[in-house]
């Protein structure tokens, strides 16, 4: 219950305008992970998280960093495996095939919509969910093996961020 219950500073003006700077960062940089500009918008993803981070306690940005390597990530590897199942034949074949489809297209569109236009103050911890799944989908155009280091450092993903040059 204490992940439920953990005063985080959700209502401090500071905390909400550099959270909310953080999201919008990150939502363009997932939005541009296939174009040529996204190393500039990869950057000020990385410099917004930085200045989130300087806003929170340390205590603090580690229950966030929390949320999101246990939460979020939950709800990226839900789209994940979604993406993996919709490959293989016995979907490809099957008559719920748009079903699927459907599910999955639903996840990313859910999840960056409350990334863009939901505030933390509005949805909590529960927007963490969505800035992890985000996450996860900037770790695959980074570094698409850095799954294989998810667990080799418990309770945050920082360290999967490698330096872009």
């Amino acid at each position: 219950m204490w992940m439920l219950n953990y005063p985080f500073p959700y209502d401090s003006t500071s905390v909400q305008s550099a959270y909310a700077k953080y999201t919008r960062a990150l939502h363009a940089a997932v939005n541009h992970t296939h174009k040529k500009d996204f190393d500039d918008y990869y950057r000020k993803y990385v410099l917004s998280k930085k200045e989130l981070q300087e806003v929170l306690s340390e205590k603090d940005y580690r229950y966030f960093s929390f949320q999101i390597w246990q939460e979020g990530i939950a709800r990226y590897a839900e789209y994940a495996l979604l993406k993996f199942l919709i490959g293989k034949d016995i979907i490809k074949n099957s008559h719920f095939r748009n079903e699927y489809v459907k599910l999955f297209a639903n996840i990313r569109e859910t999840e960056l919509h409350h990334l863009n236009h939901l505030s933390l103050k509005e949805l909590r911890r529960v927007h963490f969910y969505s800035s992890g799944f985000a996450e996860g989908l900037l770790l695959d155009r980074i570094d698409p093996s850095w799954r294989d280091q998810y667990k080799k450092k418990l309770f945050s993903i920082d360290h999967l961020h490698l330096p872009r040059k």
